[in-house]
């Protein structure tokens, strides 16, 4: 123990002793080191930490899949899972939707309700998940029934929208029109299953469920000793029973049963984690590389001071244990600036991202992080001192009777370091250019519609007048009309959908009038109600027909329009026009009156399947069920063609749709570009951490060269005054400063 203090102690004087070397040593293993915990501590968020439930590991989400159905996985209908819930199963089940709510407190007034995330849950989900509530109660039987007015609310809701009432249990919140009884207030930071901030009962109703498509995310929790594999069993062997059984069950359809964290965040983006940590981990070795030229150049100035200790009795491994320590201690500060560094930037990847990052993603520094650190630095500190080490393997007598001046047996070695050094930065930077590439060719990519100078808004028409469809139509022709008369528009459409769209659309399959195809063959394609100006303010050009006319928007024709990709799969020999299709779904006959430009395929979002990729179009009042209710939903979308800069334009829309109806909420108000962006969040998050880890390594790598030159010029000051009181131009000088750099390519060349 005291050799070791004594050691460090040495160490120190000698630190002190040099300080410029050792800052910059400290500070450039605290860019390493602090970079590796910032991404680890991503990676330990997205993929090692365990979700925030009681026993995640038995945690499973169920989907249903169907051969050729274009989607994998998809969503479970309401009347299988209440078929479900009948059965002995061995899991335990539940389920929830996303759903989002106009939210109108009391006190508000006329102000415009706020669209508020959130979700439809059964009674027993949370309690399955071993969630408590922070006060009151969670649902339970009774609450999840029909008509069930009750609602539990988030912390931060609470604290924002409520102002902390701490006697808010009992009272009420109206949520789209109706009463709600607040029961609970979740813990603070739980906004389950992504950002959401409320949550009502699932409340099923077997008197209206439907067996076709679904929309319910159904959680399991296996029993003790259940595998995945016979889970699915059991759960395939239910739906094959159901789809004997009811019609409306489309043929083919199985089960497959994933543990909750690869539903909920996809194997691309854990590989694509893995992949950037191996990267980073490649960049901390240009780090280490680049120190060890620092610390060799070191060595090689320390070699008169080696040799006197060596000659004075000290062995080959005091020598070593003593350069370890040296490392160890410029390692461990560089480790200690690099966490405080990772923990400044906690947020750092959050900002990334162009949509919120789900609750249960907490990028903060852990214990966890913490342990990688520092075996990293340990690790750091062995390899950096190896290198150097060589040096100790020099002529004792030659070194004494030089004084220290010989520079022998470190320059080509020096020389390779800085050639590995920018060889690693080349591949580096190249993959990050490739990222970059790929990212805005895929972003600023022709999709085939507009997206300069275009703003999207989202409507909610939830209030109880809006379950007449007159009602609902008779807004819509408003609120079209009083936007195109806004100053700076130039045109204003609606659609059920915006044509590329994170939460997805209306994906339907689709049966050709006198074809004679097998249900499962049948193409899947996403069906858009609009209006008739969508084309025009979209820039979707027309191909063949006509388009939509003010008769078949007044009075809901069955007209539509497909895309030309479509035609031509449906109708090789041409004339798509008059032809008849039919949606899944719905009874009704439509007729296509004309086709347009297609859109251009979309890659996945974050590594799920894309949506498909043929479009049908029909009239925004469209009614395909026998209630009335037209196709476009309770939620369309806006698009306005506009002149005027984005911030002011928005303004005048809220306060212009107010003025027709003050309980509409507007909400994701924004242009098609930020539109475009948060569709490809997850490829801006990777090209951006592309191009910073590309910039650093080739920064790091610079500054490695320079100091390896630098030291160089230093170790050549006589032998440089002498040339120049010789009469050397300072212009030669400097070029053979240069050419001596230069020797390093022909190395690097044969490297790559």
């Amino acid at each position: 123990m005291s050799d070791f203090l004594q050691d460090l102690r040495i160490a120190v004087r000698i630190l002190r002793k040099r300080p410029g070397a050792g800052l910059v040593i400290v500070a450039t293993l605290g860019l390493g080191l602090g970079l590796n915990a910032v991404f680890f501590t991503s990676l330990y968020a997205m993929v090692l930490r365990p979700l925030p439930f009681e026993e995640p590991q038995q945690l499973t989400q169920i989907f249903r899949s169907q051969a050729d159905a274009g989607r994998h996985l998809m969503a479970v209908a309401d009347g299988t899972f209440l078929d479900w819930r009948q059965q002995e199963l061995p899991a335990t089940i539940a389920a929830y939707t996303f759903e989002s709510f106009n939210l109108h407190h009391p006190y508000d007034g006329n102000e415009p309700p706020e669209r508020v995330p959130g979700s439809r849950v059964s009674a027993r989900l949370f309690s399955m998940l071993g969630l408590q509530p922070a006060q009151g109660r969670l649902f339970d039987a009774r609450d999840d029934r029909p008509g069930s007015r009750v609602v539990l609310i988030s912390h931060s809701l609470w604290q924002r929208r409520l102002g902390g009432d701490p006697q808010v249990l009992g009272k009420t919140l109206e949520l789209d029109g109706l009463t709600h009884e607040i029961v609970g207030i979740m813990p603070p930071s739980f906004r389950f299953p992504l950002w959401h901030e409320l949550w009502v009962p699932l409340a099923l109703d077997p008197a209206t469920a439907s067996r076709g498509s679904g929309k319910l995310q159904v959680v399991a929790r296996l029993q003790d000793g259940v595998s995945i594999d016979d889970a699915e069993q059991r759960f395939a062997d239910l739906s094959r029973r159901e789809a004997a059984t009811f019609a409306s069950v489309p043929a083919g359809m199985d089960v497959n049963i994933i543990p909750l964290r690869d539903a909920w965040l996809p194997p691309i983006t854990r590989k694509a984690m893995f992949v950037m940590q191996s990267l980073v981990a490649l960049l901390l070795l240009i780090v280490c590389v680049n120190v060890a030229g620092m610390m060799t150049a070191q060595a090689a100035a320390r070699r008169h001071e080696l040799a006197l200790r060596a000659a004075l009795g000290a062995g080959r491994g005091r020598l070593s244990r003593q350069a370890l320590i040296e490392s160890l201690l410029l390692a461990g500060l560089g480790g200690g600036l690099g966490l405080l560094g990772a923990a400044w930037n906690a947020d750092w990847i959050e900002g990334l991202s162009a949509v919120e990052v789900p609750y249960w993603l907490s990028f903060r520094i852990e214990p966890a992080v913490v342990l990688f650190t520092a075996f990293m630095t340990t690790a750091v500190a062995v390899l950096i001192t190896f290198l150097p080490n060589h040096l100790h393997a020099f002529d004792l007598p030659a070194t004494l009777k030089s004084g220290g001046r010989s520079d022998s047996g470190g320059g080509r070695l020096r020389r390779w370091l800085v050639v590995a050094e920018y060889a690693m930065a080349v591949v580096i930077l190249v993959g990050a250019l490739l990222m970059v590439r790929a990212y805005h060719q895929l972003a600023d990519s022709d999709h085939g519609f507009a997206v300069d100078d275009r703003i999207t808004l989202s409507l909610a028409l939830t209030a109880s007048h809006y379950d007449q469809p007159n009602r609902t139509l008779g807004f819509l022709d408003e609120a079209l009309a009083a936007l195109r008369a806004l100053p700076g528009v130039e045109s204003a459409a609606l659609v059920s959908h915006l044509p590329i769209h994170r939460n997805g659309g209306r994906f339907r399959s689709l049966e050709v009038r006198g074809a004679d195809v097998e249900p499962h063959d049948r193409p899947r394609v996403s069906v858009q109600a609009v209006s008739s100006s969508y084309f025009d303010t979209m820039d979707i050009t027309p191909v063949s027909g006509r388009g939509f006319s003010p008769i078949d928007m007044q009075k809901g024709a069955a007209v539509a329009r497909v895309d030309e990709v479509l035609a031509r799969r449906l109708w090789p020999d041409g004339g798509a026009t008059g032809r008849e299709i039919r949606l899944s779904d719905s009874d009704t006959w439509l007729t296509v009156v004309g086709t347009v430009e297609a859109l251009r395929p979309v890659e996945a979002l974050a590594g799920t399947d894309p949506p498909p990729r043929f479009q049908v179009y029909v009239p925004y009042s469209f009614a395909a069920g026998g209630d009335g209710r037209p196709w476009v939903g309770r939620t369309p979308s806006l698009i306005l063609e506009t002149t005027a800069a984005p911030a002011p334009m928005a303004a005048q829309l809220r306060d212009r749709l107010a003025q027709l109806d003050s309980s509409v909420a507007v909400y994701d108000l924004q242009t098609m570009r930020r539109h475009i962006d948060e569709y490809f969040f997850a490829q801006g998050i990777w090209s951006r951490m592309f191009s910073l880890i590309g910039t650093v390594a080739l920064l790091i790598a610079a500054l490695g060269a320079y100091g390896v030159s630098a030291y160089s010029v230093n170790r050549r000051r006589k032998e440089i005054g002498i040339r120049a009181a010789l009469g050397a131009a300072p212009r030669r000088l400097m070029g053979r400063v240069l050419l001596g750099a230069m020797r390093a390519a022909p190395d690097f060349a044969i490297m790559l």
